[in-house]
């Protein structure tokens, strides 16, 4: 019997900018979103409500990339809602359950 197959995704952390208000959140989730879809990604919440986030990022039907994180990389670092913010490697998100 062989071992299953690993399921590549990645950790995003990041904490929005103090005072942004819930405008601010709504509009970085919205663009979130789109920018998931773009890239045929889907995240989903580690710790829903904690500071800061964190997301586990993975493909939509594909495994995740060392390309995928370099784009979610270029993203975040425009997005001026988020005052720190963090990209992790490559891992087997089986593995982080």
């Amino acid at each position: 019997m062989t071992a299953p197959c690993p399921t590549f995704g990645f950790l995003v952390d990041f904490e929005f900018r103090p005072g942004l208000g819930g405008d601010g959140r709504h509009a970085f989730w919205t663009e979130w979103r789109a920018f998931l879809d773009h890239h045929a990604l889907y995240s989903e919440r580690s710790d829903a409500g904690a500071a800061p986030q964190t997301l586990v990022v993975m493909g939509d039907g594909a495994q995740a990339t060392e390309s995928d994180r370099v784009s979610t990389r270029r993203w975040l670092a425009t997005r001026s809602e988020l005052s720190a913010w963090s990209v992790g490697g490559l891992v087997d998100v089986k593995q982080l359950a």
